[in-house]
């Protein structure tokens, strides 16, 4: 009986604690977001600095017909909003939150080239948002499939390499071989917007190779023992030629 008191006793502790902090982070959501304070509608008043990381994770495929690059990456953002500091003191050493993406306010980010309808950047429906006490909010975008514009050039097919602009956790392809992942930072200014204020464009170039063997192993070599048994054909008896045929077709249909 001793054993059950002291797991009960342990129990109750516990459960008080998870209370206490429960309470006071509830209470400092309620403070942060308080509709007199804070309105995600509304940016921060001071110059808000992004920190954007991209990583490229894996090249699904490459459409060289209609130009376009299928991959996954994750996109990291973060940035100071002085509207969501606090001091820990009062909050029981609290010293981070986790709050709903839609509860908060996060910068515009475009896709520029996106190959779709939209190229916007949106957190998903279930996603939260890191904040630490000073201010300090990561946005952490889980892995994101990106279809982006690229012009390729095939003329050294199936020597050739393509430079598409749109790493250590990057995943390989069996068709394309990564050569490098270039970033440049460019300020842009349009004359006919609203706001006088510049955007700043973050170009990632991806640099690729197409690796020559998969593509003759599953092109030039089976187009090449169908051009030789198809002259072949031409040198062998009648009924051996029909066979011969039947079998060049059922190649074909099931190529």
């Amino acid at each position: 009986m001793r054993n059950v008191g002291i797991i009960l006793f342990l129990f109750e502790n516990y459960f008080i604690l998870i209370l206490t902090a429960s309470h006071y982070e509830e209470k400092l959501i309620r403070t942060l977001l308080n509709e007199a304070n804070y309105s995600k509608k509304v940016r921060p008043s001071s110059v808000v600095i992004i920190d954007f990381r991209l990583v490229f994770n894996q090249i699904i495929n490459m459409i060289e017909k209609e130009q376009i690059m299928v991959s996954n990456v994750f996109v990291d953002q973060k940035w100071i909003d002085s509207r969501l500091m606090w001091n820990r003191s009062e909050y029981d050493n609290l010293t981070l939150l986790r709050i709903p993406a839609s509860m908060l306010w996060y910068p515009d980010t475009f896709l520029y080239n996106t190959a779709d309808n939209t190229g916007y950047l949106i957190p998903q429906e279930s996603q939260n948002m890191v904040i630490n006490n000073d201010g300090l909010v990561v946005w952490p975008m889980p892995l994101a499939h990106l279809r982006t514009r690229c012009r390729m050039g095939i003329r050294h097919f199936p020597f050739d390499e393509q430079s598409c602009e749109m790493l250590p956790d990057y995943a390989p392809n069996n068709e394309w071989k990564l050569l490098a992942v270039k970033q440049t930072i460019r300020e842009q200014e349009f004359a006919n917007w609203i706001e006088k204020d510049p955007f700043y464009e973050i170009n990632f170039t991806v640099l690729i190779r197409r690796k020559p063997l998969q593509a003759i192993y599953n092109t030039v070599v089976p187009a090449l023992m169908l051009t030789i048994l198809t002259l072949v054909s031409f040198f062998i008896p009648f009924a051996q030629e029909m066979q011969i045929g039947k079998v060049i077709f059922d190649t074909q249909f099931v190529g």
